[in-house]
């Protein structure tokens, strides 16, 4: 059974709230229409790439990122990523996103102009979370179970 993602137009900041069993919904503050769009089962993680007009939602139950154009609220691809995609982050000026696979110890970098898998980082066990630093370009991990924060390199 599907998720779904439900947005409002226009798309001029992203609220998301997950409780479990329910639709992923996305919201701005100066919205007052709402679209609904099937994504993959137990979306979780959601980041907005604003240049290129693309949403990456994290499907933990599907070990898929949906790809959404946020101009036409429609699914253009799905990627097959690690197990449990829980955290997803876009680097912004780097046409890439980082995906924390929780289950796999792992993170995916998609290249957001081919929508593929180009490489697959090995970290710690149990990831928490990723975020990216924009002026550096470089993604920061937290390895939930350590209490540490770590630079990601390759």
């Amino acid at each position: 059974m599907s998720s779904y993602l439900r947005c409002f137009r226009p798309l001029l900041a992203l609220l998301v709230v997950f409780v479990p069993g329910y639709p992923l919904r996305a919201a701005t503050p100066w919205s007052t229409r709402v679209t609904t769009i099937r994504v993959g089962r137990q979306p979780i993680g959601v980041a907005v790439d604003p240049r290129i007009h693309r949403a990456y939602v994290g499907n933990s139950l599907d070990n898929t990122v949906s790809v959404i154009d946020t101009i036409t609220n429609s699914v253009v691809d799905t990627i097959r990523v690690g197990l449990f995609p829980a955290d997803v982050e876009v680097g912004l000026n780097t046409n890439v996103v980082y995906v924390m696979n929780n289950y796999a110890s792992t993170v995916s970098v998609i290249e957001t102009t081919t929508n593929k898998v180009v490489q697959t980082i090995r970290v710690g066990h149990f990831p928490g979370g990723i975020a990216v630093d924009i002026q550096r370009r470089t993604p920061w991990w937290t390895p939930s179970m350590w209490g540490l924060t770590l630079r990601l390199s390759w």
